[in-house]
């Protein structure tokens, strides 16, 4: 182990003064948060209510849904053996219900670097999640979803986003819609 005599001392190569063209940040707001300098302020674009993306595709291979039920700490032998699975019914081992997230991340992402949107991420949290099924997902399916922008809302100083993916199997059947809700935090009205 080096001791921190001996170590090195830390570099660092912070510009001395800030580029115009980085966002301005400032402390102290009402609320105690952070808060971007007014001319940086951009709203949500509502006039995407309703548009599409790119295609996404997954198939539900045995590996990752495996380590998808290890990182949720799952252990029902329905998500983690295809035996089990097959003893209660379903054609293969089960994926965890929020599976589905993996597909609900990579939509998302196409959403929020979309420059018609105008959402600035440093102002984003995860608002909520939902599913809604039809059917388990099992080992093998082969899922697609189109992502869309659902509504784009203002609540109080708040603009909320919902990207909404409807999940389709290889035979064109909706398995699962998950619907994310994103919220940029105080820029309404700005």
């Amino acid at each position: 182990m080096v001791s921190p005599r001996t170590s090195p001392a830390p570099t660092c190569s912070w510009p001395a003064t800030r580029p115009t063209s980085s966002p301005a940040w400032s402390f102290g707001s009402p609320a105690g948060s952070w808060a971007r300098d007014e001319e940086d302020r951009v709203a949500l674009n509502q006039a995407l209510k309703g548009k599409t993306y790119r295609e996404l595709e997954l198939e539900l291979d045995r590996a990752g849904v495996n380590r998808f039920a290890l990182a949720v700490g799952e252990d029902d032998p329905r998500f983690t053996d295809p035996e089990a699975a097959r003893v209660e019914g379903y054609p293969d081992q089960l994926a965890f219900p929020t599976f589905p997230t993996v597909l609900g991340i990579l939509a998302s992402a196409q959403v929020v670097v979309d420059p018609e949107l105008g959402m600035d991420y440093s102002r984003v949290v995860h608002g909520e999640q939902s599913f809604d099924w039809r059917r388990p997902l099992v080992v093998g399916d082969r899922l697609r979803t189109v992502p869309r922008i659902a509504d784009v809302f203002v609540k109080g100083p708040n603009e909320f986003l919902v990207i909404e993916a409807e999940i389709t199997d290889g035979d064109g059947e909706v398995v699962c819609v998950a619907r994310s809700t994103l919220l940029s935090r105080g820029t309404a009205g700005a």
